[in-house]
């Protein structure tokens, strides 16, 4: 795919889109995964919008059938591996914002991996089917921003992270940029 399609565009709310490539199967899988801003983050709920050709024959809309929702500490397509699997959410074929909730169970980790279950719409020309995301949101709180160490402690306690697991997922998590928009 090229970069124009890449992933990164759907941080951005515009016009701009990722996309699957093309396949003959309704039932076809795909994901994207997001590095989240901080190793160590608690997710609330993912906004997912997506794109609407209105530049092709019929303006056709390029949701999934489902998605399902993977955090861990980790970047990893083992979905049997990750410390938090979702069930799984049916989308509407629809442009407008869709919103997953994770509360109550308020999931950590650094990494979160959406899974694009099934295709709803055929791409006119080739007549294949394609998932096509233009935005997607990651909405809840960086462990590192909260500034009460006290609050911190607290909630690494109730997540049962160990001062040396945290020190491992922050050595195996490089490149941490406070201005990356992957959290909100």
């Amino acid at each position: 795919q090229e970069d124009q399609q890449g992933v990164d565009q759907t941080l951005i709310d515009n016009e701009t889109f990722w996309s699957s490539t093309g396949y003959d199967d309704v039932n076809s899988e795909d994901w994207v995964t997001y590095k989240l801003v901080q190793p160590l983050c608690i997710i609330t709920s993912i906004d997912i919008s997506v794109f609407n050709a209105y530049f092709q024959a019929g303006s056709p809309t390029y949701a999934p059938q489902r998605v399902q929702i993977c955090i861990g500490y980790e970047h990893t397509q083992d979905w049997d591996t990750v410390e938090f699997k979702s069930e799984e959410y049916p989308l509407e074929n629809t442009s407008e914002t869709q919103r997953i909730n994770l509360r109550p169970q308020m999931v950590m980790g650094g990494y979160v991996a959406i899974r694009l279950l099934g295709k709803c719409s055929i791409q006119p020309g080739d007549e294949l089917f394609y998932t096509v995301l233009r935005h997607v949101v990651v909405w809840g709180i960086p462990i590192g921003s909260i500034t009460s160490p006290t609050l911190r402690k607290c909630l690494l306690d109730y997540y049962s992270l160990s001062p040396k697991l945290v020190a491992d997922i922050r050595s195996r998590y490089s490149s941490l940029s406070s201005e990356n928009p992957y959290i909100h």
